[in-house]
């Protein structure tokens, strides 16, 4: 009975480790599971390369849009100069009038001041 029973073990261990995967199987479940982990990796890596790319994009957008910002204000700055010299080198236009016979010096205005159309201020 002892022997029956120790042939017994012997054919379940026997049938247990028999029926477990193979070399080839383990490492075909490890080679699968490798390249699982590849795809996920490569799928990571194009979405983290499109999204540097999307915000790279919009950097330079933001770029151009200030340079463009800058240069329209430059342009419009400019042009305020130009009016601004124009308009201001017009402006001022001073006439003093003499009565005849008086002299250059303060006679003219009989010691007032002149004003733009000529005419004297007295003080």
């Amino acid at each position: 009975m002892k022997k029956l029973t120790i042939l017994c073990a012997a054919i379940a261990t026997v049938s247990l480790v028999a029926c477990g995967p193979s070399k080839a199987e383990i490492e075909a479940k490890e080679k699968a599971k490798q390249d699982s982990l590849i795809s996920v990796a490569r799928a990571d890596s194009m979405a983290n390369a499109e999204k540097m790319a999307a915000e790279e994009a919009a950097a330079k957008a933001a770029v151009d849009e200030a340079a463009a910002k800058t240069a329209e204000e430059a342009k419009v700055t400019e042009e305020t100069k130009t009016t601004h010299h124009t308009t201001s080198s017009t402006k001022h236009t001073e006439t003093t009038t003499t009565r005849p016979g008086a002299s250059k010096e303060g006679d003219a205005n009989k010691g007032g001041t002149p004003t733009r159309a000529g005419a004297t201020k007295e003080k």
